[in-house]
């Protein structure tokens, strides 16, 4: 209390500092996590996939792309993503894909991986199991293809429909 917060710009210069040792952290754990499953033998086989959530706020960096986390924008709704481990085809490996696909595409595409069914157990008015929001996206990784195979991306009541390259903004400040 009674203390000055100083200007904008250090207050941004502030938050920049948080933000990137919250980053420091973040990177800390992913090698620890690393090098355990390397240790333990399992990177050869395994499948790492990381991938932010939604665009950073304030001092983080969502360049080039305008908005930020709860805006329906690019930066708040692009984010970067890959996957690694040895079960990534050596071909593939080190490559880049700009594909557009959803979060809720790893569900179904693990599913598939390791030969589960990814059927929803919810049944819908008619009586049958009711879709699941996510694709299998593991044959579009591997062929090196940059356009989704999805018509649209999920959605919410105020966000967002995508379709191919287009998108429409509904209630987006």
């Amino acid at each position: 209390p009674g203390m000055d917060p100083g200007t904008e710009q250090q207050q941004y210069q502030h938050a920049r500092c948080d933000y990137g040792s919250m980053l420091k952290v973040v990177d800390a754990g992913m090698r620890n996590v690393t090098a355990a499953i390397r240790a333990n033998g399992l990177w050869e086989d395994g499948l790492m996939i990381v991938s932010a959530d939604n665009g950073g706020v304030m001092a983080g960096n969502n360049w080039p792309w305008r908005g930020e986390k709860l805006t329906a924008w690019e930066g708040g709704t692009r984010v970067a993503a890959f996957v690694t481990g040895g079960f990534v085809p050596s071909e593939l490996r080190g490559t880049h894909n700009s594909a557009q696909i959803h979060i809720v595409d790893w569900y179904p595409t693990i599913c598939t991986l390791v030969s589960v069914d990814a059927t929803d157990t919810i049944v819908g008015t008619d009586g049958q199991p009711k879709p699941i929001d996510g694709i299998n996206v593991w044959p579009l990784l591997l062929s090196g293809a940059t356009e989704s195979p999805r018509e649209y991306l999920p959605t919410t009541e105020n966000s967002i429909i995508y379709q191919a390259r287009w998108k429409l903004l509904t209630n987006a400040p």
